[in-house]
């Protein structure tokens, strides 16, 4: 368990930009791993908190004739999430990115 975290710090840290060089074996399928497990984790989250956000609604309007109705009508906590997503992907895709470019030279 201790080299699993070991290969996220070094993700984290001196190898989140790294495109040269090389990446273990080892190193690509634990953070695989990392991924799904938190993928897993932010889906059940996402779920938990739309069905909460659309049942503490009055009302639940679908039908929207343009994007500032949908933006008015859909619950803040969502709006929220979802860009707190946008920006867990965007940290996710990074190292990743980097660390498939690594892997694939080696």
């Amino acid at each position: 368990m201790l080299r699993a975290l070991n290969h996220v710090k070094s993700l984290r840290g001196e190898n989140y930009f790294n495109f040269t060089g090389t990446a273990t074996r080892s190193e690509y399928w634990w953070m695989a791993l990392w991924a799904l497990i938190i993928s897993i984790i932010w889906f059940i989250a996402t779920i938990i908190i739309i069905i909460f956000s659309l049942a503490s609604q009055d009302k639940v309007n679908i039908k929207f004739n343009t994007f500032a109705e949908f933006i008015h009508n859909t619950p803040s906590t969502l709006i929220v999430w979802c860009l707190l997503s946008l920006l867990t992907l965007l940290a996710f895709v990074i190292p990743s990115l980097s660390l498939t470019v690594r892997r694939y030279c080696s």
